[in-house]
């Protein structure tokens, strides 16, 4: 109804995602299978294969310099390992991705919450056919809808990133420790977590999702040194040289899909905002 900034609270662009799903990047698929071969292989026994987790690890952390331990893994090795490395930087992104979402959607709030204030302060223009009662509905209307999504959306958000953390820790916090020694350290104090009773709540998501390109970036130093020693050796019949020469056209790596089938995190909480400001547009005022 009202824009800000190319968007409104209500009408066909609305919510960020409320009604839409994000769709998944087909370019990942071989990547991601292998990331899941690789995964399924640190649950093997150590004996099965020289790639094991616990092998290629403790190999990096062997020797000061990586790029010299990397130098000698063989290629099927270093594949692997860069696809856990991969694997990491899309579970991360998934973190980053809902961060953003949840602060430009409170952001949307705001913008259309100060609207509706300035056409009650008369600073603004009302719309044809509003009245002040009207407006004065739909800003009420609209400020519960952001305290609902304010704290609904932060327990929703720390709970799926609580999830995601446990993963990070548990499959590829090792790997994550060879580039950055306090990856796994930072990880545990949980800097991903929201306080949706923070007095800048703004400054708060900017904080987290600080803490989490970080370990974006750690998964992606990885991923660049790996693609370093494939490219030094020149396999330019490697099928995987192909993608990462795709990835480095495109400016940078993986757009991780969404998980819940690409659905956002937020959705049922965006159905009780839509709920409460629906009731307000269809409310009848006295001179109505």
């Amino acid at each position: 109804m009202f824009h800000a900034q190319g968007k409104h609270v209500f009408g066909a662009n609305g919510f960020l995602n409320m009604s839409q799903t994000r769709q998944n990047n087909p370019v990942t698929g071989t990547l991601n299978q292998l990331a899941e071969n690789a995964v399924m292989t640190t649950k093997q026994d150590d004996s099965v294969r020289r790639t094991d987790s616990l092998t290629l690890a403790a190999r990096l952390k062997a020797d000061e310099s990586s790029e010299s331990v990397l130098s000698e893994l063989s290629d099927e090795e270093l594949k692997t390992l860069r696809a856990i490395y991969s694997f990491g930087a899309q579970l991360t992104g998934h973190m980053e991705a809902d961060l953003t979402e949840y602060r430009d959607q409170l952001s949307t709030f705001d913008q259309s919450i100060q609207q509706y204030q300035q056409m009650l302060d008369g600073t603004t223009a009302m719309p044809e056919g509003m009245s002040a009662e009207k407006a004065e509905s739909l800003l009420k209307a609209t400020q519960t809808a952001r305290d609902v999504f304010l704290r609904d959306g932060a327990d929703t958000l720390n709970e799926a990133n609580r999830h995601r953390a446990e993963t990070l820790l548990k499959d590829y916090g090792e790997y994550a420790d060879v580039i950055d020694d306090s990856f796994s350290w930072d990880l545990k104090q949980s800097p991903w977590k929201i306080d949706a009773d923070a007095k800048d709540i703004y400054g708060e998501v900017d904080r987290a999702l600080s803490a989490v390109q970080k370990m974006t970036q750690t998964f992606q130093k990885g991923m660049s040194m790996i693609d370093k020693e494939l490219e030094r050796r020149k396999h330019s019949d490697d099928p995987y040289m192909d993608y990462f020469e795709q990835q480095r056209m495109a400016g940078g790596y993986l757009t991780p899909p969404l998980w819940n089938g690409g659905v956002s995190i937020f959705h049922d909480t965006y159905e009780d905002v839509r709920e409460i400001l629906q009731q307000a547009v269809e409310e009848k005022s006295e001179d109505e």
